[in-house]
């Protein structure tokens, strides 16, 4: 480096600079002879456009940053904020004209965010009886707060399925009172009706039908608990969320043989309720025939002179994914509806159909629906997987209407 000081060139040797190092400037100190007069002085001398200087940034999902200064052309790495272990966000350090760090930030191929953080730091082995209640409510908050959908993932999913199985469990081997039962239900229904609206190709890339059974299974163990009256008919639990409902009932034999029991289910702004009957607007109805319910058909009653009735409403098929080995050209076009009737084995033999009524979904007003077949889920095909089927069924295509 030179520098010329009244007349004087003076050379500048750094004899430890060592390039790697990154720097601002350079303070030197300088020797100037003068006409015989020795000084001495210290002058700052600039040092090149080649370095982006620290910084912070923050960002409300990944979390917060600080960046090392680093050489132009230079991508620089640090450790993600939320995980995992050994992962990194990385950015650039922009052209030496501009001595600026890239606004893009890459986080999303190797960084967690904090909602992710959350579920992969949740133990579902530490979920035990005692703590089923709270940790359950606590988990169905995390589900809720999951709306971006990078965090709508199969990693987060797998996590999902995995506490639900848990929970399964517990309940099936538990003596949960009827209380503790409620809330059990009350927050795995809200963690399905959540899932509704996630994206379809990530859920459907797993073997994710144990939620819906999950679901009803801890819904049935509420309608059969014995400290539930059965005398006449008990609204256990009503669960009307965004995209889902839920009733769970104990009803008293002699009154459904009298009556059947029907479930319809609708929607407004405030999301899916339930109706007694069929009505305009209706999404979807299930009606169980009086003969279902005789009395040579009720086995294994758990209490004494109860049934106990699960019916469940989704409006979207996303937790029933098309399998292999479907067909290519069927399309689910209305919403999914279901009844668990406990004590009641399955069987095709019925003196009285089931009835269920569907809206179906129409696009346009010129739309022709053609081909519409009622079709079910059957749990156990494509390998306990399960897979839809038109076993059984039989399809009255009556009235046809656009639905905006």
């Amino acid at each position: 480096m030179y520098s010329r000081l009244e007349n004087e060139l003076i050379e500048c040797i750094f004899n430890n600079y060592n390039s790697s190092q990154s720097l601002d400037s350079a303070k030197l100190k300088v020797v100037l002879v003068n006409k015989g007069i020795i000084s001495a002085s210290e002058i700052i001398i600039e040092a090149d456009n080649g370095f982006c200087d620290n910084d912070s940034t923050t960002n409300e999902q990944f979390g917060g940053h600080t960046w090392l200064e680093t050489s132009v052309g230079d991508p620089h790495q640090v450790q993600c904020a939320f995980g995992p272990p050994n992962s990194y966000a990385r950015r650039d350090c922009l052209s030496r004209e501009g001595r600026q760090w890239s606004d893009i930030i890459d986080y999303s191929s190797h960084c967690y965010t904090k909602i992710t953080m959350m579920y992969q730091v949740f133990k579902v082995e530490n979920l035990v009886e005692e703590n089923l209640v709270v940790m359950l409510k606590e988990f169905a908050a995390l589900v809720k707060m999951t709306v971006d959908t990078i965090d709508q993932s199969r990693r987060n999913f797998e996590v999902i399925t995995n506490v639900l199985n848990a929970t399964s469990s517990i309940v099936n081997n538990a003596t949960l009172n009827d209380t503790n039962l409620r809330q059990v239900v009350k927050s795995v229904s809200s963690i399905v009706d959540d899932l509704q609206v996630w994206e379809e190709d990530e859920i459907q890339m797993t073997n994710n039908i144990n939620v819906v059974e999950v679901l009803e299974n801890v819904a049935n163990s509420l309608a059969v608990n014995e400290e539930i009256g059965t005398e006449e008919k008990v609204t256990v639990l009503l669960f009307e969320g965004n995209t889902s409902a839920l009733l769970v009932e104990r009803n008293n034999i002699e009154q459904l043989q009298t009556s059947g029991r029907e479930f319809s289910a609708t929607r407004d702004d405030n999301g899916i309720n339930t109706t007694s009957g069929v009505t305009d607007g209706v999404l979807a109805s299930i009606q169980l025939p009086e003969s279902l319910f005789s009395n040579d058909r009720v086995t294994n009653n758990p209490v004494g002179g109860g049934v106990g009735l699960v019916f469940s409403f989704f409006e979207t098929p996303v937790l029933f994914p098309l399998t292999n080995g479907t067909r290519a050209d069927l399309q689910i076009r209305t919403s999914v509806i279901g009844a668990l009737i406990g004590g009641i084995p399955t069987t095709s033999d019925l003196l009285d159909p089931i009835i269920i009524t569907f809206q179906l979904e129409i696009d346009t007003e010129d739309e022709v629906v053609e081909n519409a077949a009622c079709v079910s889920w059957d749990f156990e095909a494509s390998g306990g997987v399960g897979n839809w089927t038109n076993r059984g069924c039989n399809t009255n295509l009556d009235k046809v209407s656009r639905t905006d």
